[in-house]
């Protein structure tokens, strides 16, 4: 009777190690496969900056093309023979009358 005891501690015990064992390795395995993830993730962090770069020259080049735009129309001479807006006179961007000056 001790011997069977004996005997059915020792199993659990070597069962209850092994599962241990296998929960290590498991656990080695998962932290390899985490590292190995973290590797790839190192070196496009290179091709993520030039992808940066390249983004920052093309919004540059589109604010530059924005400025020329709007530098183009300021430089252009409003055209002589336009209207008026609706409300203004004509004589709006004239000079006023000479007044007569006053007697003594």
């Amino acid at each position: 009777m001790v011997r069977c005891v004996l005997l059915l501690a020792t199993v659990v015990a070597v069962l209850a190690s092994r599962g241990r064992a296998a929960a290590a390795q498991q656990a080695a395995a998962e932290v390899e496969t985490r590292a190995q993830q973290a590797q790839p993730a190192a070196s496009d962090a290179g091709e993520d900056a030039d992808v940066v770069k390249q983004l920052a020259v093309l919004e540059e080049i589109d604010l530059l093309r924005n400025l020329d735009l709007f530098e183009g129309t300021s430089q252009q001479a409003p055209d002589a023979g336009t209207a008026p807006d609706a409300g203004t006179s004509p004589d709006a961007g004239a000079a006023p009358p000479p007044q007569p000056e006053p007697r003594r």
